[in-house]
């Protein structure tokens, strides 16, 4: 028997695991204006934002595999670790790109096999009529999904996996108009980083390097070269001051400042830091070119963060942290209060308590304004939310579960 490994960032973060369902099959053509794209590990939904309607297919009769029956429930522990990855969107030319196994599931292994290295295939489908367009074989069996990248306005596809020896990693790229391979290079630096490109990676607005949180990769000749800005370098005393109660002091009696990147967009990176009662939390931004920080936002309450539109303004959605239990893990449950800030200046622009938003909840992504928002609530309704006016909008349609766009999947608008 054979078992498919996922990358690791998706296990870690908990993929739904809810059981597929849905009737639609791909329609030789539809609206190309006014839609929202949802793509995740096994459901892609497409939504007519006239109507607020939504169609739905399972990920892999786009790739044209198929779950053998001891897959399809998708309990936990899943059955199968089967899934479409590293969904890329390229609305430009209507494309969507996903990397699957090369051939359908198979069942659970007996707990003494070892795993064993998969072949895998990257997808290019088409979102006039979600046919495939190109499938692409990975040269090396992997014992992970290999990652993708689109650079240079999709008119690249950049490809990422392991050499043989587990240790080293190759890196292609493509050209999407002829599927030539028009570079190639091969990493033994042993730095997965220099080569990891997750679904929350782009290329930034100068073209010089990819964006992964606050690690930069720079693109020079020969292998990538990740280098981590360190988000605390450019925070002004006064910036230090307001954070002094969310230090941490060490093992050794050093004080540091726990700040992880929470989002990242249009080279701006967000960043954020709880006390460590987690009641409360503090954001700021990096500037991925030049290292700068935005000044310091202090909500007096524990948040989560994103950036909305093009990175000037974002959104915290208050909440309180909910303990693990048997059914559900260690997780943030909304309180619907919602607070919008301008990035540059650190002001409150507007705020708004939207009882709709309460409990269990992601933002998804948001239209190049800001204005609207797809959210996942609850893991099986689709909201948009209106950041202007504060209002709230049910998409009808049954969705099993929601891309997690920074980490897998996909979500885009199209305006």
């Amino acid at each position: 028997m054979k078992r498919t490994i996922l990358m690791g960032a998706c296990l870690f973060l908990g993929l739904s695991a809810r059981a597929q369902s849905t009737v639609q099959k791909p329609s030789e053509s539809r609206s190309a204006q006014g839609t929202l794209y949802l793509a995740g590990a096994y459901q892609f939904a497409e939504v007519d934002l006239k109507t607020n309607t939504a169609k739905t297919w399972p990920m892999l009769t786009l790739a044209g595999l198929k779950d053998s029956p001891e897959c399809e429930a998708r309990h936990a522990p899943q059955s199968c670790d089967w899934h479409a990855s590293e969904t890329r969107l390229d609305l430009k030319s209507r494309r969507m790109y996903f990397v699957t196994p090369a051939a359908n599931p198979g069942d659970e292994p007996d707990a003494e096999e070892e795993t064993e290295a998969e072949a895998f295939v990257v997808w290019a489908v088409g979102l006039a009529d979600l046919k495939p367009i190109k499938r692409i074989a990975v040269p090396i069996p992997q014992q992970s999904m290999p990652t993708i990248l689109l650079i240079e306005n999709g008119k690249k596809l950049v490809m990422s996996y392991r050499d043989e020896d587990g240790q080293s990693w190759h890196v292609d790229a493509m050209d999407t108009a002829t599927w030539a391979k028009v570079s190639t290079l091969k990493d033994t630096s042993g730095d997965i980083q220099n080569t990891y490109f997750p679904t929350a990676t782009y290329l930034a607005p100068s073209g010089k390097f990819i964006v992964n949180g606050d690690v930069r990769v720079w693109m020079k000749a020969g292998p990538f070269q990740a280098e981590y800005v360190d988000p605390r370098a450019k925070l002004t005393a006064d910036e230090e001051k307001k954070l002094s109660g969310f230090f941490k002091t060490m093992a050794d009696g050093k004080k540091v400042l726990p700040a992880t990147a929470a989002a990242s967009m249009n080279g701006t990176t967000l960043e954020i830091v709880t006390n460590e009662a987690l009641t409360d939390s503090a954001f700021w931004t990096i500037d991925m070119e030049t290292g700068a920080s935005s000044p310091v936002v202090l909500p007096k309450y524990l948040a989560k963060g994103e950036l909305l539109g093009r990175g000037e303004e974002m959104a915290l959605f208050e909440g309180r942290m909910i303990p693990a239990t048997q059914t559900e893990g260690f997780h943030l449950e909304r309180t619907g209060h919602v607070a919008i800030y301008n990035v540059k200046s650190g002001a409150l622009a507007r705020e708004f308590n939207l009882p709709e938003l309460q409990g269990a909840g992601e933002l998804l992504c948001t239209t190049t304004d800001g204005g609207t928002a797809a959210y996942g609530h609850r893991r099986d309704e689709l909201l948009l939310l209106d950041l202007k006016a504060g209002r709230v909008t049910r998409v009808a349609g049954k969705f099993d579960e929601f891309p997690q766009a920074k980490y897998t999947g996909a979500c885009e608008f199209e305006e």
